[in-house]
């Protein structure tokens, strides 16, 4: 497989949907109107390009005209590309925003596929689903999913996520559990994984808990893409063991949480598997400069780090926010592309801050001489502040 090109998964072709396979998108999208508007991360794609074709009814397979409304709703949650423009940016683009997003007809004209691969995973992981628990397909063997591949099974599981975990009390997603496991969709939107995207577990978590998530996601990504984590099969607490809270439990391991699809390993799988990691950790560190997900005081940015004195410092983190009781509208209100336009064109920007970690690849430097930039960029004012909704709550 060519990792500068293709998806991790083989996308399915096939001449046209059934009449089957139309009545379920129809479900599909009834659900999508009851959804929370958006994913707890800067607006993304990960719908492709033969689906999204699908979808507007651009292609022969045209969706009848009474369903078109709702169809552009589900395609408004997932159409807008800030993360793809930030990245493109951040490797040197240099035209319209919007269009380095999109980068017209070749979308990996600056990211590597494997990156944008990797950029989409973290709000659209590939797992695996038992279908006697999830009810999402009838009989056979457990298979793998994304919203590719299978958008009724995805949205039934977020939309039973979201309700669950907005509930009074609301429900908390983690790895802990035993037989059957939690999937990943509920825990990377509204679970222990949230740090996937700088936000914290669940209202209550204290800051210092959350960051020391997001950095040792951060080290783990990090040493992943840059080869210092050489074994893509060995369970991840034995390579980062402060994630044990997270994995020890699920066992997983490089390989098997992010490419589950292709456990073979191969020259084009571990090759495309580290570019992943890239992609993850950026979308980490972009989601960071995102108002809804976590409050930065430009009043308590400290002018240098004593690791790069030279390199850009944004404000200290005075609150991370959960993503399970904000209003879906107000929280994708801060992640779209204008906000995200705004966030490149700051000082100490995201894309300046992106930049320079991509210069410390370049530069072969190890985790050990990196991870105090992390530290600084992930500083906050008081570790116990607990995460709430913020100013993103629903109205009384």
């Amino acid at each position: 497989m060519n990792v500068e090109s293709r998806s991790p998964i083989e996308r399915r072709q096939s001449a046209g949907p059934s009449p089957v396979s139309r009545l379920i998108f129809a479900i599909a999208s009834v659900f999508a109107l009851c959804l929370p508007a958006a994913v707890p991360a800067f607006n993304l794609t990960p719908i492709y390009l033969e689906t999204e074709n699908q979808l507007d009814g651009s292609s022969a397979n045209r969706v009848p005209p009474f369903l078109r409304p709702v169809v552009a709703n589900l395609l408004d949650q997932f159409a807008d590309p800030a993360h793809e423009a930030l990245t493109a940016v951040m490797f040197g683009c240099t035209g319209d925003f919007d269009a380095c997003g999109f980068s017209d007809a070749n979308p990996e004209a600056f990211v590597p596929g494997g990156v944008l691969d990797g950029l989409r995973w973290n709000d659209n992981p590939i797992f695996r689903v038992s279908t006697r628990a999830s009810n999402c397909r009838g009989g056979g063997a457990p298979v793998f999913i994304d919203l590719d591949t299978d958008p009724l099974c995805w949205m039934t599981l977020f939309y039973d996520a979201g309700k669950r975990a907005s509930g009074h009390p609301g429900e908390h997603f983690a790895g802990d559990r035993g037989n059957p496991p939690i999937a990943l969709i509920y825990r990377v939107h509204y679970g222990d994984m949230q740090f996937l995207h700088s936000m914290a577990s669940w209202d209550g978590e204290t800051a210092a808990v959350t960051q020391a998530h997001i950095l040792s996601w951060i080290e783990f990504t990090y040493k992943l893409h840059d080869g210092e984590i050489d074994d893509l099969d060995a369970p991840i607490v034995k390579q980062i063991p402060a994630l044990a809270p997270i994995f020890e439990r699920n066992g997983f391991s490089a390989r098997s949480l992010m490419t589950p699809q292709a456990l073979k390993a191969s020259s084009d799988n571990d090759a495309n598997l580290r570019a992943m990691a890239l992609g993850s950790l950026l979308h980490t560190l972009e989601d960071s400069f995102s108002a809804s997900h976590a409050m930065r005081d430009p009043a308590l940015a400290q002018p240098t780090c004593d690791a790069l004195p030279d390199a850009p410092v944004p404000g200290r983190i005075s609150a991370f926010y959960a993503y399970n009781h904000q209003d879906g509208n107000k929280h994708k209100a801060r992640d779209q592309s204008s906000a995200a336009k705004g966030q490149a064109d700051a000082a100490a920007s995201v894309v300046a801050v992106g930049k320079r970690v991509l210069a410390l690849f370049d530069a072969g430097a190890p985790w050990s001489s990196a991870a105090p930039y992390f530290a600084c960029l992930f500083a906050i004012a008081v570790p116990a502040t607990p995460a709430a909704p913020g100013s993103y709550a629903p109205e009384a």
